[in-house]
């Protein structure tokens, strides 16, 4: 092992990070090609979603230019994880729905799951025609080549990971306070999926470098998949909500419509009222998650006053997100 310090260098911390979701997405492509296991598509959809977010994580070290350009790179997979993306989500919601139409008129509910079971079908059929597409079999050959290529830039590549490596979560850490600092006292949805978003950042960025990193990354890692979870069960209920209401305003496929007695629409309301009441619930909830995650930070003795320094050596400045953060209160 190289490097001037005991552990992985930032070059083999990298590599092995990586590397873990290659395996997992080229695990998951038969079954997702399929189309019969949802889990095989969640799997998928995740690694996509976890060497993405690396390399944004991690951008300020990484040789720009590997790989043939890994903004090209991370194109690719974005196009890749909004396929999987579109199918998953179809797959969340018809379970979603199905658990919430027990108790309602079966006959009122069974047009509304096939409108899904519909849309369903047309999503992997884009994501299957991908899958067998020249550019899908051109981004497996490059994923292939990513665990050996020389990833990290020459003046870190071969220093231990946790000098490097651990700044730069720090620095995903303090993004989040920023984005919830500024929130205000009833956040829209769509600034609560952004706060998701940068919990994920954090997440995927400390469990990469737990084994390196000061006691308690692990812990924090943890603590953010929990604001990651239940503000995903939240955005599942907003999404429901908008797929409801637009059932409301268009128009209805015949060949769906029951034969004889129930209405579709009366369910749709039903299972709005329903989505309605799991928003008030995970509204409640979300931002106990961030201040369990906050005191997991604080531990590790992140302060939300002054932004980390990267690990090229510049500080993160007065424009920095952290610099514009109040203290986080326990």
């Amino acid at each position: 092992m190289s490097g001037h310090g005991v552990g992985p260098t930032t070059a083999e911390r990298l590599s092995q990070a990586l590397a873990s979701d290659v395996a997992r997405l080229y695990e998951q492509d038969p079954a997702v090609r399929l189309g019969e296991d949802p889990e095989a598509v969640h799997q998928a959809r995740v690694a996509t979603r976890r060497m993405r977010a690396l390399l944004r994580s991690f951008r300020p070290v990484l040789r720009q230019k590997a790989l043939g350009g890994l903004d090209d790179l991370g194109a690719d997979l974005r196009r890749l994880g909004r396929l999987l993306g579109r199918v998953r989500d179809l797959d969340v919601l018809t379970e979603r729905l199905g658990a919430d139409a027990t108790g309602l008129d079966p006959a009122g509910c069974a047009p509304v799951l096939a409108r899904l079971g519909v849309e369903r079908q047309d999503a992997f059929a884009d994501l299957l025609v991908e899958m067998r597409s020249a550019r899908y079999a051109a981004l497996r050959d490059r994923l292939a080549g990513l665990p050996e290529a020389e990833l990290a830039r020459r003046r870190v590549a071969t220093r231990p990971a946790a000098a490097v490596l651990v700044p730069l979560v720090r620095r995903e850490w303090a993004r989040l306070e920023a984005a919830v600092a500024e929130l205000g006292p009833a956040p829209e949805d769509t600034a609560l999926h952004h706060v998701r978003i940068l919990s994920k950042q954090v997440r995927y960025a400390a469990e990469a470098t737990a084994e390196d990193g000061p006691e308690g990354l692990a812990f924090l890692a943890k603590r953010s998949a929990r604001i990651q979870k239940v503000l995903g069960e939240l955005n599942d209920a907003s999404r429901a909500t908008s797929w409801l209401e637009g059932l409301k305003g268009s128009p209805w496929p015949a060949d769906l419509l029951p034969e004889s007695g129930g209405d579709p629409l009366v369910a749709v309301e039903e299972l709005l009222a329903r989505q309605h009441l799991a928003l008030s619930k995970e509204r409640t909830r979300w931002r106990e998650t961030y201040e369990r995650a906050a005191k997991a930070a604080a531990h590790l003795g992140w302060s939300a006053a002054q932004a980390p320094p990267g690990s090229d050596g510049r500080s993160g400045g007065a424009g920095s997100p952290a610099s514009r953060l109040e203290a986080v209160r326990p």
